[in-house]
Order: C-alpha cells, then sequence, then structure tokens
C-alpha cells in the first residue's frame, strides 16, 4: 500500500475518515492530537513541525484567513533542517502511514521537498458550502457564508493546483456524499488506495447516523442565532 495524505481545511468530518482509513494498517504516529471534544488523528509532530514552517517563514498562524501567494512562497523556502530530515525517516520507517493537518494548505510545495510524494495517494475531502458554515459556526468560527464559501473553494482549488501540476494521484471525496451514500463512496475509496474496509469498519468508528447530512434544521437554526448574536462576523 501507499502512504496516504488527507487534504483538507478543518473540515468537521474528516476525523471520522482519518480514523476509517486508518483501520487498514495505516500508522498515525507515536501521537495524534486531542482537543476538548475529540481525537483529531494528526501526527502531533507533524502539527508542531508545520506551525514551525509558518512561524520562521514570518507568516502569521492564522487558521480563518488565506495565505497570499507570496506568504506561500516563503513557505515553501523555508530551509529544510535536519528535524523535518528526521521526521521523513520517520515515516518511512513506520510505512504506510497516514497524515492530516490542515496546515498542509500552507504548507504541502514544503512538504514535497521533504517526503516523496510519488509514494503517497492524496485524498482531496470537501464539504457542502452551507454544512460548512454551519459547522464553522457551531464551532465559533464567525465568518459570514459567502467568505466560508469563497474561501473553501480557493483552498480546494489550491490544492488540486498542486496535485495537477506535479502530477500526483488523488481522489475528491464530498462528506456530505460520503454520508449519504457509504457503500458507493467505501468501495471507491477502496479500489483507490488498494484495500479492504467495510460499512461495518466504518460504523466501529463514526457513531453518528448515517445515509443523512449531519446537519439538519436545528443545526442551521441555532448557526443563525448564533450568527445574528455575532454579527458583523470576523470574516465576510
Amino acid at each position: 500500500m501507499k502512504n496516504v495524505i488527507i487534504l483538507t481545511y478543518g473540515i468537521s468530518g474528516s476525523s471520522v475518515l482519518s480514523a476509517f482509513i486508518s483501520k487498514a494498517g495505516y500508522w498515525l504516529g507515536k501521537e495524534t492530537f486531542k482537543n476538548e471534544d475529540y481525537d483529531t488523528f494528526e501526527n502531533i509532530d507533524m502539527i508542531r513541525l508545520n506551525e514551525r514552517i509558518v512561524r520562521e517563514a514570518g507568516c502569521p498562524i492564522d487558521s480563518l484567513r488565506q495565505f497570499s501567494k507570496g506568504e506561500l512562497k516563503r513557505i515553501e523556502n523555508c530551509r529544510i533542517s535536519e528535524e523535518f530530515k528526521a521526521f521523513a525517516k520517520q515515516l518511512e520507517k513506520h510505512s504506510p502511514w497516514l497524515l492530516k493537518d490542515p496546515r498542509l494548505y500552507a504548507t504541502i510545495r514544503f512538504w514535497k521537498k521533504v517526503i516523496n510524494l510519488e509514494e503517497v495517494k492524496f485524498i482531496l475531502l470537501a464539504r457542502e458550502p452551507l454544512q460548512m458554515w454551519i459547522s464553522n459556526l457551531l464551532r465559533r468560527r464567525f465568518q459570514s457564508f459567502s467568505y466560508n464559501k469563497n474561501f473553501d473553494a480557493k483552498v480546494e482549488d489550491s490544492y488540486a493546483e498542486f496535485l495537477e501540476e506535479n502530477s500526483l494521484g488523488y481522489i475528491r471525496i464530498n462528506f456530505e456524499d460520503f454520508m449519504l451514500h457509504p457503500e458507493k463512496n467505501i468501495s471507491e475509496l477502496n479500489d483507490f488506495l488498494g484495500i479492504n474496509l467495510s460499512l461495518e469498519d466504518f460504523k466501529r468508528v463514526y457513531k453518528g447516523i448515517i445515509y443523512k447530512r449531519r446537519h439538519g434544521i436545528f443545526d442551521f437554526l441555532k448557526a443563525v442565532a448564533i450568527y445574528a448574536k455575532n454579527y458583523p462576523p470576523k470574516y465576510a
């Protein structure tokens, strides 16, 4: 099996996908980052190194703003220290591995110089704009729907541009479609990665309700109330 990198930008649900795929035998790291509510299944060493890359490039770390082309270039051109080389060797030792970190939006071009991406298969994870907006508001990320939609589209375009310009194979998965049609998506994922996971494997890691979108009318109304209370939003 080849290694896997999930490309996302703070998408609610990406941790579920990481947990699910890891059941096929992928190494997630010596330790994964856990917030107050759940395990993100993100390699904590990768998170620390990504934060260091952005910091050393002189770019502000803010998960809700877009890096400019100039900032992305500065990040790409950061010096490759021994710590980064050691991390790459650690990954090689534990192959096949799986990585996911929203900061990869800013740092994936840097990692191309450190990790052999020819041995990686990429999953580009997306969400429906309305569902993503609701998720962000419920997590107290105050932004307008238009900002949320446009920003996520630009992030996905940046990822797709990187993958295509480097001729790297990837599959695009929409989280809502995965929930609505899990059997179809699991089959396509198995074919792409060369693994053999089942719907029962997915049910072991996802305790929510499948065959429906995560957020219904109640969550929508709650999100609208949060938005109204915090209007104007931080990002509009």
